[in-house]
């Protein structure tokens, strides 16, 4: 923390000023800053302070041009994003985010990065006295990567996994080879070295209950309460299950993660015991925040930004909630080990930054900056798998074509039930005519299953959980009168 400006000014040394021609680089050429002008910014006005003038003077990427969905387009300037290196770090293992929609686009952990990362996690379990107690992930197995990443990061700190479970089974056939045996190898080394890396257990859905009678089993006990790291919908069904079941998690923990931790639901979650400690990752930034368990007035997933190897600002207003500005949150990256190079880039989320002292271990580290209400405005987040609008609307567009209908006969649903769980309703308008909704949503998740990036994944566990529906209504407009490709959680009467 303490050398964070000389941490930024190095990778800005190495990873943009003296690499290939990057667009990075390109902007600041532009905007005429040099690296001895940034030095000087830096140190004059601090790193935020800094970052806020280049972002001012057009030193940024929109989430498009970080995509490379779109050219780069200044006064004066553009600058065509089809080929540029914007991955640091080497070896390890290789990640796509889902956001990502392009091939080029992704991020390499490397094991320095990854020890990094450890540390991170060390310093969030400690804070919560989580650092020896047993711990299982309920992520996806490969080619999902969060399950994965959470494993190294575990085996990297020297700890035991108690288990895996996974929403989806290990693929089987030549395809899936790398990964088995990437696991196998794991497995194997892991038990050398004394700490256990357990083989994914294929637990879908519908089987929650089994995760909540790991978390209950008193052997476990004995060893500090059982914590369980997992998206935040997928908490709810643990919770649900144990509510349903009677199963008493009260002293146990749950870290989330991967979608919003919304006010109904974390308090569902809590209803059955557990506590809830939510944390913001990112495949391009890796680890961006943790809780120390505060909460700002109205905001369910306060967290500390780790400065130590990111530097976050705000970017244009996305909304307003209780009162706040929710921006768009603009990336820096401060590591030279870091997956992807950032330089106020937008990855698709946004949130409210505040700066407060605070009397925990990440306060007294410096690390001041509280991030709240987090949410991907461009993307559909649910069941833990957040993929960008245009990826999805490419699998129903074909299908309201064929029905004769036109790009604005449907809207995505974003709804929630009493418990906070997500689904996804696609509104279809009813002048379209007759539609078989099973089909229709079968259809979908098959176009999703034979495209490119996350959406196989998430189209595979959206079937199982049957998270998507249709309901035949009309479009919403907002009061400017635009449509709006998804809106959250409408009334239906």
């Amino acid at each position: 923390m303490e050398q964070r400006e000389e941490l930024f000014l190095d990778s800005a040394r190495r990873l943009i000023y003296n690499a290939p021609p990057n667009p990075y680089r390109k902007l600041l050429s532009w905007a005429k800053i040099e690296l001895a002008d940034l030095e000087i910014a830096v140190r004059t006005h601090g790193l935020e302070s800094a970052l806020g003038r280049l972002r001012d003077e057009g030193v940024y990427l929109s989430l498009a041009e970080f995509r490379r969905s779109e050219p780069i387009v200044r006064p004066g300037l553009t600058i065509e994003t089809s080929s540029w290196p914007n991955s640091a770090g080497a070896g390890g293992i290789w990640g796509r985010g889902s956001g990502t929609t392009t091939a080029g686009a992704g991020a390499s952990y490397g094991w320095a990065f990854l020890e990094e990362e450890a540390a991170e996690e060390l310093l969030l379990h400690e804070q919560h006295g989580l650092s020896d107690t047993p711990l299982a992930l309920w992520m996806p197995a490969p080619p999902g990567i969060a399950g994965l990443h959470n494993l190294l990061l575990r085996l990297k700190a020297g700890r035991r996994l108690d288990a895996w479970f996974s929403h989806t089974p290990l693929p089987a056939g030549r395809d899936s080879l790398t990964s088995r045996l990437a696991l196998t190898s794991l497995q194997g080394i892991s038990r050398l070295r004394g700490v256990g890396a357990p083989a994914p257990r294929y637990t879908p859905h519908s089987r929650a209950v089994e995760i909540a009678r790991w978390m209950a089993r008193p052997k476990l006990e004995r060893a500090g309460p059982a914590v369980l790291k997992t998206y935040a919908s997928s908490a709810v069904r643990v919770a649900s299950a144990a509510l349903l079941e009677g199963i008493d998690l009260h002293g146990r923990a749950v870290f989330t993660g991967g979608e919003p931790l919304t006010e109904r639901r974390r308090s569902y979650i809590e209803s059955c015991g557990l506590a809830v400690h939510p944390r913001y990752v990112t495949t391009e930034s890796g680890l961006v925040g943790g809780t120390c368990g505060r909460r700002l007035p109205g905001a369910p997933d306060t967290m500390h930004v780790y400065q130590d190897r990111i530097a976050l600002i705000e970017g244009k207003s996305r909304c307003g909630i209780q009162g706040r500005d929710v921006r768009d949150l603009l990336f820096t990256s401060l590591s030279i080990h870091t997956p992807s190079v950032l330089l106020n880039t937008e990855l698709g989320d946004c949130g409210v930054l505040d700066r407060l002292p605070c009397d925990c271990l990440f306060g007294r580290l410096g690390m001041d900056t509280l991030l709240s209400h987090v949410s991907s405005p461009e993307k559909l987040t649910t069941e833990g798998m957040n993929l960008p609008i245009d990826q999805i609307r490419r699998a129903v567009d074909h299908l309201v074509e064929q029905a004769g209908g036109s790009p604005d006969d449907y809207q995505f649903w974003k709804t929630h039930d009493e418990r906070g769980a997500e689904s996804l309703a696609i509104a279809v308008s009813p002048a379209l005519g007759e539609i078989d909704e099973a089909t229709f949503v079968g259809r979908m998740l098959d176009h999703m299953e034979r495209a490119d990036g996350s959406a196989p994944l998430a189209g595979r566990l959206w079937r199982e959980a049957d998270t998507v529906r249709v309901v035949r209504a009309f479009p919403r407009a907002t009061k400017g009168h635009k449509m709006l490709p998804v809106i959250d959680n409408p009334r239906t009467e």
